[in-house]
């Protein structure tokens, strides 16, 4: 789920495959009597379509506009409106694209929060697959990874929720602790996960010995672990493969693409 600043959104409605016709290239549908150009919001947020992206016979839409930019966004659904506070998502994670912060809902759930100009932009400027030969397309690795289970740890809650969206958009069963002895306890307590993705710099213990426990014991030795860390120093990178990380990624450098390629790279 994610949120979109009201004072962005022109309209909200749905149309029908039909209704979607090429215009100078680009999926358009008209709006205001002039062709404005669709685009899937995961495309533009380098997420993978889930199930959910079969729309059948109606595809709900977003029309947005900034600075004279107009555009629709196809989503899975829209659930409704409230007034929020934004939490920003700091500058360890400043480069991920269309993303400007974050924010509690009523109902504790915690959601990204889009940044509408920089969704543009990168739409403008990125290739795009057709919405009609998406709509004629099925979703082959969804099942598969419904059954894989992704175990995320990590003390800010931003950064848990960044990584939890983008994970559960590409079809994964999610897992979050806060620190390294709430993740090793679930560990224990219940079924090993498929695959790890912690922080390092956490309270209680740290994402190096949790990664050093989770290898030192064989019946999960052989689970992947992801160190995603502000931690960039030589130093730092090669205790991590002492400890037998599988992957280290900055998190300045944080790419939603680089850590699904990873993640299928090692499941």
């Amino acid at each position: 789920m994610f949120v979109i600043p009201h004072a962005a959104i022109e309209r909200i409605l749905s149309v029908k495959p039909q209704d979607i016709f090429a215009f100078e290239g680009q999926d358009s549908v008209y709006f205001d009597e002039k062709p404005v150009t669709v685009v899937h919001l995961s495309d533009v947020l380098d997420l993978k379509k889930t199930g959910n992206a079969d729309h059948g016979e109606s595809i709900p839409l977003v029309i947005v506009a900034v600075a004279g930019r107009r555009m629709a966004f196809v989503v899975d659904e829209t659930t409704g409106e409230q007034e929020i506070v934004i939490k920003g998502l700091g500058k360890q994670l400043a480069r991920v694209g269309g993303i400007t912060g974050a924010t509690v809902l009523g109902d504790g759930r915690v959601v990204l929060i889009l940044n509408v100009g920089d969704l543009i932009k990168i739409a403008l400027r990125g290739k795009r697959q057709s919405i009609l030969d998406m709509l004629a397309k099925t979703e082959e690795n969804n099942t598969a990874r419904a059954q894989r289970k992704i175990l995320i740890v990590d003390d800010s809650i931003t950064t848990r929720t960044l990584e939890k969206n983008i994970l559960e958009a590409a079809g994964f069963a999610i897992q979050v602790a806060t620190d390294g002895k709430e993740a090793l306890d679930l560990i224990v307590s219940g079924t090993a996960p498929d695959l790890v993705v912690s922080d390092i710099a956490m309270p209680r213990m740290n994402g190096f010995e949790l990664t050093q426990r989770i290898k030192s014991d064989t019946k999960t030795a052989g689970v992947p672990v992801i160190l995603v860390t502000s931690l960039d120093s030589p130093e730092d990178k090669a205790r991590g493969i002492d400890v037998g990380a599988d992957a280290y990624i900055i998190k300045s450098k944080f790419d939603q693409n680089n850590l699904l390629d990873t993640i299928e790279q090692l499941i």
